[in-house]
C-alpha cells in the first residue's frame, strides 16, 4: 500500500498529461505562423558550429496537416521546391507527433519522475521516459534508409495545467549500418492566442546530428513565431492586439 501511495500521484499527472495532449490535437484550429531554422555544421572535437544557412517558410497547419509554403534559403526564393526537396537536414512536423506518441498508451513508455523544480512561477515534474524500439513510431530517414528506432529523453509537465512545455529525446542503439551516430533534439512549447482561444504550440527547437565513422556534426535551430488563424481562401484572421507575439 505505501508504493501506491509513493507512486499514483506521479502516475495521475501522466495520464492528465497524455489527456491533454490528446485533447490538444483534436481542438486545435487551422493557423499559419512563420518557420526559421537555422542550419549550423561542425567537422571538429570539440563541436565548434558553423552557420550553413537559414531556411525561411509559411507553415500552414490545416485540418490536422502541415503544409510549408514560401521557402526561402538566405531570403532567397525556392520555388516549386518542397522542404524536403531543398537538400541538407530539414525538420518536418515530427515535435508534435513525437509528443503524442511518447504519452500514447500503445508505446509502452517508462516513466521515472527525477525532481520536481519551479520555472517562471510554475512548478514543473521533470520526468525521465524510455520508449522500446518494437513500440517506437518515430523514424530517422538518410539518403541512405530511414530507421525506427528506440529513444529515450525527459519531459517537463506543468503540474497545475498538466502540459508538457518541453521535451528532450534522443535516438537508443542506432543500427551500425546507419549513416547517422547520434540523434539529439528538444522542444519548447508556449502559449499563444489563437482567437478567442488560447493554445499551446512548439515556439522553439533544437536537433543535432552526428554521423558514424565521422567528425561531421549538424544542427538545426528552428523558431516559429508570428501564429495566426488560418482560413484555406489565404485570409489571415489577425487579433485586435498581436502583442502576444
Amino acid at each position: 500500500m505505501l508504493f501506491l501511495l509513493l507512486f499514483a500521484p506521479q502516475l495521475d499527472l501522466i495520464e492528465r498529461a497524455r489527456s491533454a495532449a490528446t485533447s490538444f490535437a483534436k481542438k486545435l484550429p487551422n493557423y499559419i505562423c512563420q518557420q526559421t531554422t537555422t542550419r549550423s555544421n561542425s567537422n571538429a572535437l570539440p563541436v565548434n558550429w558553423v552557420r550553413q544557412d537559414a531556411v525561411s517558410a509559411a507553415l500552414i497547419y490545416e485540418n490536422g496537416k502541415e503544409d510549408y509554403r514560401d521557402i526561402a534559403i538566405d531570403g532567397k526564393p525556392q520555388t516549386g521546391l518542397k522542404m524536403i526537396d531543398i537538400g541538407g537536414n530539414t525538420s518536418t512536423g515530427e515535435f508534435a507527433t513525437v509528443l503524442l506518441d511518447v504519452l500514447h498508451q500503445s508505446t509502452a513508455a517508462v516513466f521515472k519522475l527525477r525532481f520536481q523544480s519551479t520555472v517562471a512561477g510554475k512548478l514543473m515534474a521533470i520526468y525521465d521516459f524510455q520508449v522500446p524500439q518494437a513500440r517506437s513510431h518515430w523514424s530517422l530517414m538518410t539518403s541512405r534508409g530511414v530507421v525506427t528506432p528506440g529513444y529515450r529523453g525527459t519531459l517537463w509537465i506543468d503540474v497545475d495545467a498538466a502540459r508538457v512545455m518541453r521535451l528532450e529525446w534522443e535516438a537508443v542503439n542506432l543500427p551500425a549500418d546507419f549513416t547517422l551516430q547520434s540523434m539529439q533534439s528538444s522542444v519548447e512549447y508556449d502559449y499563444v492566442d489563437l482567437g478567442a482561444e488560447r493554445f499551446l504550440v512548439a515556439k522553439h527547437s533544437e536537433a543535432v546530428l552526428c554521423y558514424r565513422s565521422s567528425t561531421l556534426c549538424s544542427r538545426n535551430v528552428i523558431d516559429w513565431k508570428d501564429y495566426h488563424l488560418y482560413q484555406s481562401e489565404s485570409r489571415l484572421i489577425f487579433d485586435k492586439d498581436p502583442g502576444y507575439n
